[in-house]
């Protein structure tokens, strides 16, 4: 499932070059960079970055889950895991 990033504002590519210190300072909300404009790059802070890798692994996860939710089961019990002296 893919969902739209909609920044909150936009920087021309040659804006960027120029000034990239600066933005990146100060950029609290995704920025889409242009250039011809057509939205060629997204500049993420870094705490929004973070946050999309921790769902991306969770989502990960959930799909593993799912895949081995339909596989052969076998019953165990606790005994079966202790050490034998």
């Amino acid at each position: 499932m893919r969902k739209n990033i909609y920044p909150r504002s936009t920087v021309h590519i040659t804006d960027l070059s120029r000034h990239c210190g600066t933005l990146v300072k100060n950029t609290t909300a995704t920025v889409a960079v242009l250039k011809h404009k057509r939205v060629i790059a997204y500049l993420v802070p870094a705490a929004t970055f973070a946050a999309m890798m921790e769902k991306s692994e969770e989502l990960d996860l959930i799909e593993l889950v799912r895949q081995l939710c339909g596989g052969k089961t076998v019953k165990v019990s606790l005994d079966d895991f202790s050490a034998s002296d």
